[in-house]
């Protein structure tokens, strides 16, 4: 029989029950779940139902747990343990019928088992009943299916008749069966449209709850930070828009750690809200603690694996946030090798999903992905036969011997290549023989994957795998780094095993030696990382680290997966603009405001806005209320995230960072009303109006710098003196006090190496150095001193602007007489203020004809 019936129909609760109730005493119902927490689950729901303790009249069998006794009528079992008991007469004489849940997830295991249960139909127990039970079959595969059981249940020419030891015939099956469900469609419709005339079909609209399907915009490319804040920001809304729990679908355990990681960055979760995991490998307890009903006040974010798409139902969940994705193993035909990938879940996954939400009342299911994206997925996944390793289903086939493995009937049969494969790998380990048939070696390890003892090992010791170091030291043995920080080496050199680059190591041991202990392999199995990643899934950690190397200056991206100290593997990444972002800011606070690669223009701009704000703020704002912004190293360094942030699109390395347009960015910090005024109020060059050359101002300190040649200054005071906010100008030139003496001028203009040491004399310098015109303290402090250069370009003396006056009258007499000597085609006047107009040198000095 096949059975159609949505989520909460009853088909995995009620249906078991109904079919035990119609067998002959002593028999039993096998109910094979997908899963180890679905079978559980489903085995206390029943018992529940009942009143009785789970291993009374229900019970369940699962890898390592198991709860029933000889008299329990209904037992839930993984595909695992029903391959291992349908080779057992002992347990299968005494089985009724069979009940294959969630079928339409067509793992190999399940298909292999329908053929097993079918084989012992045929030849063993012709009154065994099976019954094919999804939710989300579909069309082509309900008649599949029916087509197929019809052809097995012909050739076993089962009678029709009622059975003392077995259902009735189908139509009587099909009156029983319908107490649980609401058979759906005519007669003709159920008989000829989708069953045959051996092998009904029946479909259920069930008990479901409507469940409204909204179309998010996922995330565009394969960027998992993109990813990650999809699903972070639908969870969002779903937490806005609904009143309870939500289920959110991820493939696998990366994906789950990075959105409750997500969420927890966010503060997403309202105070009444926390989120939970679920997954294959959580211990059966924290299973436990999420099926179970929970206070009515909290609400729970729960992030699941596909685990959670069928056979269990999660009290309170209401919501769902479907990521469309799934993780399931790939062969990759370059390698030879099996992979996980993570590939786009079919249309019978995505209902299951949503009807998560319709469980225990209306809900709302939220797809990462557009209608029109929904209406390229597959109908259903391809079956297991064509995307999983067939080497357990090949050993499994072994241990029945060539004649009986010949013999099963297959709903979709292994291609004939995959096999060959399975088969050479198995007996390259030695777990089948020549002839095909099972060795002692594989016998007891059928409940276990086949792929490699190593598998097995890594299971029981997983701190103790290992990865080879330096190989390139043959004369002594190879050493390994074990996943718990530990170093071990094998105990002889050459030992093959030394080939291997990683091992899982079963037993270890050594002495300590001058305080360093040196341990020793005494028994391990190889392994490959391919392997891990594939059946070890749990046990990789997967980091996905963005860092500043220093070696080459630029932002690298790296994915690891890591198991304890193991870095199984490191890939590169294209790193995304915020992760290159954030961590050049990390770098810029790091090495300080120092590091930043500003340019000489930039550089020259920051010095006039730090000016800016010590002048003009410690005062009063503009008339505004704006102020110049805080320039300072501690100001930038804390705002980095604010200011240079937009700046960083595309920037990935140090040499982008030196392209960047600096002055743009340190202009984007200054009010637009005060960048209107910033070449007025600190201008960035001066014109000298006598000469028509330019001059680049210096306001690292306090007070700004001019420097120029003198005869820059030549001319009329109200037209060469540059004009501050401060009022720098000539009329308000502010002369130093009548007894104040001449300033002191340095005349000797040679190389800096090759000025002589003269003794300090007034109105001259000694030792070549610089010396400031006394009285320049009396400047106000926003007051430009003027650097007067000379032809040499060498420093002659400071000025003060607003004592230009005075040291043309009481300096500048000295310095003419000493330089009209000295550069004779140069123009001295005696009277600097009213100089002759002359053509200007390269130095930016006058020259006489």
């Amino acid at each position: 029989m096949v059975l159609q019936a949505p989520p909460g129909a009853g088909k995995t609760t009620v249906v078991p029950i109904v079919a035990s109730g119609v067998l002959a005493a002593g028999l039993r119902v096998l109910v094979v779940a997908p899963r180890r927490i679905a079978a559980k689950a489903a085995a206390r729901r029943m018992a529940g139902m009942l009143g009785t303790p789970v291993g009374q009249d229900i019970g369940y069998a699962v890898r390592l747990d198991s709860k029933y006794n000889s008299g329990t009528s209904v037992i839930v079992i993984t595909p695992g343990v029903m391959l291992k008991w349908l080779q057992e007469d002992s347990i299968m004489s005494a089985v009724g019928a069979i009940l294959f849940d969630e079928f339409h997830e067509r793992g190999a295991e399940g298909d292999l088992g329908l053929s097993l249960a079918l084989d012992i139909q045929r030849h063993t127990n012709r009154e065994l009943r099976i019954v094919v039970m999804s939710a989300t079959l579909g069309t082509e595969l309900v008649q599949q299916v029916a087509t197929f059981l019809s052809a097995a249940h012909q050739a076993a020419s089962a009678p029709k008749q009622k059975h003392a030891n077995g259902l009735a015939s189908p139509q009587a099956s099909r009156e029983v069966l319908s107490v649980a469900v609401n058979i759906k469609g005519p007669e003709s419709q159920r008989r000829n449209g989708y069953g045959t005339a051996s092998v009904p079909v029946i479909v259920s609209e069930g008990r479901s709850f409507d469940v409204q399907r909204i179309y998010l915009s996922g995330p565009s490319g394969s960027d998992p930070r993109a990813f990650t804040a999809a699903v972070a920001s639908a969870v969002q809304q779903a937490l806005k828009d609904t009143a309870k729990d939500i289920l959110v679908f991820l493939p696998g355990m990366r994906e789950i750690r990075a959105v409750q990681g997500q969420l927890s960055a966010r503060s997403a979760l309202p105070g009444n809200a926390e989120s939970h995991i679920l997954h294959g490998d959580l211990p059966m307890e924290a299973q436990d603690a999420l099926l179970a009903p929970h206070h009515a006040g909290k609400r729970r974010v729960i992030l699941a694996t596909s685990i959670a798409e069928s056979s269990i139902t999660l009290p309170g969940v209401t919501a769902v946030v479907d990521s469309g994705m799934a993780r399931q193993p790939a062969f990759d035909p370059r390698s030879d090798l099996w992979r996980l990938e993570t590939v786009p879940i079919s249309l019978a996954s995505a209902d299951q999903r949503a009807g998560r939400a319709g469980r225990v009342a209306p809900g709302t299911c939220y797809r990462l992905w557009s209608e029109s994206a929904h209406a390229q997925l597959e109908a259903s996944p391809k079956p297991g036969m064509y995307r999983e390793d067939l080497t357990p289903l090949a050993l499994n086939l072994a241990s029945l011997g060539p004649a009986r493995a010949a013999r099963l009937q297959w709903l979709d049969a292994p291609s004939g290549a995959t096999m060959a494969a399975a088969h050479s790998l198995l007996s390259s380990l030695g777990a089948i023989s020549a002839d095909g048939s099972i060795t002692a070696l594989a016998i007891g390890q059928m409940e276990e994957d086949a792929d490699l003892v190593g598998v097995l090992v890594a299971v029981a010791y997983p701190d103790r795998l290992g990865m080879r170091r330096d190989s390139s030291n043959r004369s002594r043995p190879a050493t390994y780094l074990m996943a718990n920080g530990a170093m071990a080496r094998l105990a002889e050199v050459g030992d093959p095993l030394g080939t291997s680059p990683m091992v899982a190591v079963a037993d270890v041991g050594g002495h300590t030696h001058r305080g360093a202990k040196n341990d020793t392999i005494h028994l391990a199995a190889p392994l490959s990382v391919e392997a891990v990643q594939l059946h070890l899934p749990h046990m990789v950690e997967e980091e996905d680290v963005t860092t500043w190397n220093e070696g080459t200056k630029a932002v690298e991206r790296s994915i690891r997966q890591r198991i304890g100290t193991l870095t199984l593997k490191d890939t590169r990444a294209p790193v995304s603009d915020d992760a290159a972002a954030e961590v050049i800011i990390a770098m810029l606070r790091k090495a300080g405001m120092g590091a930043l690669p500003l340019s000489k223009q930039a550089t020259a701009l920051l010095n006039r806005l730090r000016w800016l704000a010590a002048e003009h703020n410690a005062q009063s704002p503009s008339a505004g209320g704006e102020r110049w912004p805080d320039v300072s190293h501690a100001a930038l360094e804390g705002t980095l995230d604010e200011w240079l942030l937009p700046w960083l699109v595309g920037v990935r390395s140090m040499a982008d960072l030196k392209a960047l347009d600096w002055s743009a960015a340190l202009r984007s910090l200054v009010p637009p009303s005060l960048l209107r005024t910033l070449d007025t109020a600190a201008p960035e060059k001066w014109t000298s109006p006598t000469t028509g050359a330019s001059f680049a101002l210096d306001y690292t300190n306090s007070l700004p710098l001019l420097p120029a040649p003198i005869a820059a200054f030549f001319g009329p005071l109200d037209i060469v003196l540059p004009s501050f906010p401060s009022g720098v100008t000539a009329s308000s030139a502010t002369p130093p006090p009548s007894d104040s003496p001449p300033a002191s001028m340095d005349l000797d203009d040679s190389a800096p190496g090759k000025r002589k040491a003269k003794k300090k004399r007034r109105g001259g310098a000694a030792d070549g150095g610089t010396v400031q015109q006394e009285g320049a303290d009396q400047g106000a402090k926003s007051g430009l001193t003027l650097v007067l250069l000379s032809p040499r370009r060498s420093e002659l003396g400071r000025v003060p602007a607003k004592q230009l006056a005075h040291f043309w009258t009481v300096n500048y007499p000295a310095v003419r007489l000493e330089f009209v000597r000295r550069y004779k085609r140069h123009n001295w006047p005696a009277d600097p203020t009213q100089p002759e107009p002359v053509p200007q040198s390269s130095h930016g000095f006058t020259v006489q004809g």
